[in-house]
């Protein structure tokens, strides 16, 4: 059922005396969860999860991402995003040494000073869903804060803005869980 999972998970993120009826509530949540985005959840998505569920923490700080990309084979690769964090328009530019690493910069240089520059990239996975006019990318990716991995996920008919998407998504569960709200 999950059950004992989620009761085992909570005691890790040091939760204690949680309801048994928002425990069934959060094995449920998680199991939707897990089933929306077609796969198993890693840990730093259960805590995102647990976190919102039991103490209503925002699950997305950092919303509307509007990707621009810029590369070629004579100038180097440049990222520049919009997004809102915690409401605030925030819009910064990078370059990098391709188009995603550009733009994991620029999602970083956003991220208020100190806390983007903790931030570690560690990883990425891209995997074609399917095939023809509507095909679609799907892109995980993996960033380290503190000795933490976080797990970002995003599906686009553009491998790059899907990965880069990921990204967002791997940020902002660090943001969520680690920057208090503002």
């Amino acid at each position: 059922s999950g059950r004992a999972l989620t009761e085992e998970l909570l005691k890790t993120l040091e939760y204690s005396n949680v309801p048994s009826s928002t425990i069934d509530g959060l094995t449920e949540h998680l199991k939707k969860h897990s089933l929306e985005v077609e796969d198993s959840l890693a840990y730093s998505e259960v805590r995102l999860q647990s976190a919102a569920y039991i103490d209503g923490r925002p699950t997305q700080r950092i919303t509307s991402p509007q990707i621009t990309l810029t590369t070629g084979n004579s100038f180097t690769p440049s990222a520049s995003i919009k997004m809102r964090i915690d409401g605030k328009e925030i819009e910064s530019k990078s370059e990098g040494v391709g188009v995603f690493d550009a733009l994991v910069n620029a999602v970083l240089t956003g991220i208020n000073g100190d806390f983007g520059k903790k931030i570690k990239f560690a990883g990425w996975e891209e995997i074609s869903v399917n095939g023809g006019q509507d095909a679609e990318a799907y892109a995980r990716v993996y960033m380290k804060y503190g000795d933490e991995m976080y797990v970002g996920r995003a599906r686009h008919t553009d491998i790059a803005i899907a990965a880069g998407l990921a990204a967002v998504n791997a940020i902002n569960s660090i943001y969520a869980i680690n920057k208090p709200p503002v």
